[in-house]
C-alpha cells in the first residue's frame, strides 16, 4: 500500500427519493482530488462506529492515475500557423503550431489546455498565443 496524506469528511445526506445515508469522502492532499467516496446506510454507519467489522458499503474510487501526484503548470508563448483561427476544433488548432518548444513539451508529458488556442484573450499582437500546459508528476 502507498501511504498518502489527505483530508476526510463525513456527512449525512438526506433525500426524499432515496434512503438517508452517510457519505465518507477522502481527498488527496497532493492532487486535491477526491480519492474515494464511501456510502453507508445509517444503520450500517451505526454498526461501523460501534466497532463492528466487514459491514457492507458502496464506494467510488478515483482511478484516473493522478491520486498522489501534483499538478505542474506553465504558460508558453506559442507561434501559430496561418489559418489556425478558422480551425473548427481546438485540437486541430493545437496541431497547427510552428514551434519546437511545444513539441519538446509534448514529449516531456505536458498537455496543453486546448481551449487556449482559440481564445482571443490569449492572443498576442505578434501572432503568438499564450497557452497553459500542465502535467501530473
Amino acid at each position: 500500500m502507498i501511504e498518502l496524506k489527505g483530508k476526510i469528511s463525513i456527512s449525512r445526506r438526506t433525500s426524499m427519493a432515496l434512503e438517508d445515508c452517510v457519505v465518507i469522502e477522502i481527498e488527496d492532499d497532493n492532487s486535491g482530488m477526491e480519492a474515494i467516496e464511501i456510502t453507508l446506510s445509517l444503520k450500517n454507519y451505526g454498526k461501523v462506529i460501534t466497532n463492528m467489522s466487514y459491514i457492507p458499503c458502496n464506494f467510488k474510487f478515483n482511478n484516473t492515475g493522478i491520486i498522489g501526484k501534483t499538478r505542474e503548470q506553465k504558460t508558453v508563448k506559442v507561434l501559430i500557423m496561418e489559418g489556425y483561427a478558422s480551425a473548427t476544433n481546438p485540437q486541430i488548432a493545437a496541431h497547427m503550431v510552428n514551434d519546437d518548444t511545444v513539441n519538446e513539451l509534448f514529449l516531456a508529458g505536458w498537455k496543453p489546455r486546448y481551449d487556449n488556442f482559440r481564445n482571443p484573450k490569449k492572443r498576442t499582437d505578434d501572432g503568438h498565443v499564450m497557452v497553459l500546459f500542465e502535467r501530473w508528476v
